[in-house]
């Protein structure tokens, strides 16, 4: 046992929230399964960012189960990947990210989050977020366990907790070097580099790409100079008995090279000597950060091999750092009871700070302006049904805000029955721009476009949401956003079995078109106090 992993178990076992920082395979599953097992009596979860995540921790306990249930007693360990969710008893839950946030499940005995990194991530950090807060509101507060690579300052989710640091593997070497066209070719060049003098073994390389399509295409151009090279292909895709396969394969004599998407970048423990990360964009995000190179990085350097990796492209800086915003603070806490302004501010000072504890009374304000809150007799405020809608999307809550202002100017106007899927999905692609869908062909009909943007210039529109500072420039700016838009929206009408992304927006503008009983709160509050 490696010295971080026992000082992050003993302290595990006093009952304290920790996080363990440790480089990809130095073994910090080892503290998050000692916290799930220990916690089983009153009752622990695993969140995990992927499903095929979820079946390998499942499988990892039942080939441990003997000897777990010698030390810790029987073990009830259950996976929930839809439908309805278990008994809040007893066990272990192993589900992933999304299902625990949108079933709303109450925070148990223990809470393990793994690949904390994923906080940077500007599509899943706030979901993560407000997944932490909730379990630091709740009534009963759980013990918080987080593991990860690279992460980020959490004292400000947190507040007390024990930091464990595992140092970074001294078997690992990461070269960046600038990308060539056709960038194929330059992949094989290092591949043809790598045979010349294979480690003992050989050599077992991993090659990232960002697209499916991508990985059969350099298949193809591997395979015409390098016909005798044993190669694989891996993505989300591939049936688990193929898994098995690439398994077996890296446990033999002689070179072999792998092409995988991202689906191989977490959770997995295999033996890569080599790994080239070939692509830096992914489908619908910015560039990957330094952070997630490291954790593509640390797939090699393994089990006491030596490891070396190749970035073609320099990746950027993260720009997002987790922190409680007054707002969703606010709506968190009022989502769970009804109170007032003296309980609110005596609960919430402590975690928002002096300036997050300054624009609490501003918060409230503009929460019952928009409709998100209602304030009762006592001055009890609760969030209405609006409220709970909003609080509920994996979004950041500063643009669902954004987009609740504008749709509420329309209202207003008596407008925003005009608009249609298009609209919304060009309000998305504006407010949330991390999505890169590409699209083409003519545009679908839109009373935005005809009567905002066409006519009075797309800068307009722009002001509208309060993106004045934020709004893109350079020639073709506008051009680009309603590619965008057009992309999610043809997304979203060729796989109509699930919902488009912008499908939340569009029942945001149901709810407020509804009379306005139909977002108020009901009767009921602390105290038997009537809350209208």
């Amino acid at each position: 046992m490696r010295p971080f992993q026992k000082e992050a178990l003993e302290w595990i076992s006093r009952g304290g929230d920790c996080v363990v920082d440790a480089a990809p395979g130095l073994g910090k599953t080892l503290p998050a399964m000692g916290a799930l097992c220990q916690g089983a009596a009153q009752g622990a979860v695993l969140l995990l960012p992927l499903r095929v995540l979820v079946h390998e921790r499942r499988a990892w306990f039942a080939a441990h189960r003997a000897s777990l249930e010698a030390r810790f007693g029987p073990l009830k360990v259950t996976t929930c990947l839809g439908g309805d969710p278990p008994d809040e008893g007893r066990g272990i839950l192993l589900t992933t990210y999304e299902w625990y946030f949108h079933m709303g499940s109450r925070p148990r005995g223990v809470v393990v989050l793994d690949e904390g990194q994923e906080l940077l991530s500007p599509t899943r950090g706030p979901l993560l977020e407000r997944l932490l807060l909730r379990a630091r509101l709740a009534p009963e507060r759980p013990q918080v366990v987080i593991t990860g690579a690279g992460l980020p300052d959490l004292r400000p989710l947190l507040g007390e907790f024990h930091l464990v640091r595992g140092h970074l593997s001294s078997h690992l070497k990461v070269t960046f070097l600038t990308p060539k066209k056709p960038k194929n070719q330059q992949v094989i060049r290092l591949l043809q580099s790598l045979l010349v003098a294979p480690p003992p073994g050989g050599a077992k390389v991993l090659v990232f790409v960002s697209l499916v399509r991508s990985t059969t295409a350099l298949q193809r151009c591997i395979k015409g100079v390098l016909p005798e090279l044993p190669l694989l292909v891996y993505h989300a895709g591939v049936p688990s008995e193929e898994r098995e396969k690439l398994e077996i394969a890296l446990s033999r004599e002689g070179s072999l090279v792998v092409v995988s998407t991202s689906a191989l970048a977490k959770g997995v423990d295999l033996p890569f000597t080599h790994v080239i990360l070939r692509d830096l964009t992914l489908p619908g995000r910015p560039p990957l950060s330094l952070q997630e190179v490291e954790q593509l990085a640390g797939r090699c350097g393994r089990r006491g091999i030596p490891g070396k990796v190749w970035v073609l492209g320099h990746p950027r800086p993260h720009p997002h750092q987790p922190k409680w915003t007054p707002h969703v603070a606010l709506y968190t806490l009022l989502r769970q009871r009804p109170l007032n302004w003296e309980r609110i501010s005596g609960i919430l000072a402590p975690l928002l700070g002096r300036e997050g504890s300054a624009q609490l009374s501003l918060a409230l304000h503009e929460g019952v302006e928009l409709r998100l809150l209602t304030r009762g007799g006592g001055g009890v405020y609760r969030t209405t049904l609006l409220g709970e809608y909003l609080l509920g999307l994996p979004l950041p809550f500063s643009g669902l805000v954004r987009a609740l202002g504008l749709l509420q100017e329309l209202h207003r106007a008596g407008v925003l029955n005009s608009l249609t899927h298009f609209d919304y999905a060009l309000i998305y692609a504006t407010l949330f721009p991390t999505e890169t869908l590409d699209g083409g062909g003519a545009l679908p009909p839109s009373w935005l476009w005809e009567h905002q943007i066409t006519p009075n210039g797309w800068q307009v529109f722009f002001n509208s949401l309060g993106l004045s500072e934020h709004s893109p420039k350079g020639d073709g700016a506008k051009e680009r956003l309603l590619k965008r838009a057009l992309g999610l929206f043809r997304a979203g009408e060729t796989t109509p079995s699930r919902s488009p992304p912008f499908s939340s927006l569009c029942k945001l503008g149901m709810l407020l078109a509804a009379p306005l009983g139909g977002s108020e709160g009901e009767k009921g509050g602390e105290d038997g106090v009537e809350v209208r």
